[in-house]
């Protein structure tokens, strides 16, 4: 909330006005992303971007005092999960499916989901 009227990239902002950041364009900035709407994990093997916060071009959890709590719980989750799932099993997409040929596209909400859910098949190896 403004505590203050102010002035923000040419726009006036009354006090007391309830400014909200909209992550979602943020993220799909040409501007700091190249190619912003692939699916690029990659893109972040190099990268100097931290996920937790400091960085405004990335943040999927948000930042400062509304930041998600249960980051530090959540992402050490997911790696363990995640490493266990890709060390046990073989995985590959239904009917020999093409992944080149998946549709990434998203259905907005809350949070992002994929318009149709990803199937996989998986194999103990």
């Amino acid at each position: 909330m403004a505590a203050d009227t102010c002035e923000v990239m040419g726009y006036t902002i009354p006090k007391n006005t309830k400014v909200f950041v909209n992550l979602w364009a943020m993220g799909r900035d040409p501007k700091v992303w190249d190619d912003p709407l692939s699916f690029k994990p990659e893109r972040f093997m190099s990268s100097k971007l931290d996920f937790k916060g400091q960085d405004f071009e990335l943040l999927p959890f948000g930042s400062g005092r509304r930041m998600c709590p249960g980051l530090p719980s959540g992402t050490k989750s997911v790696e363990f999960i995640l490493a266990s799932l890709i060390h046990e099993f073989s995985w590959a997409l239904p009917n020999g499916d093409d992944p080149l040929k998946l549709d990434m596209n998203n259905k907005f909400g809350i949070a992002m989901k994929r318009e149709k859910p990803l199937k996989l098949v998986f194999k103990r190896k």
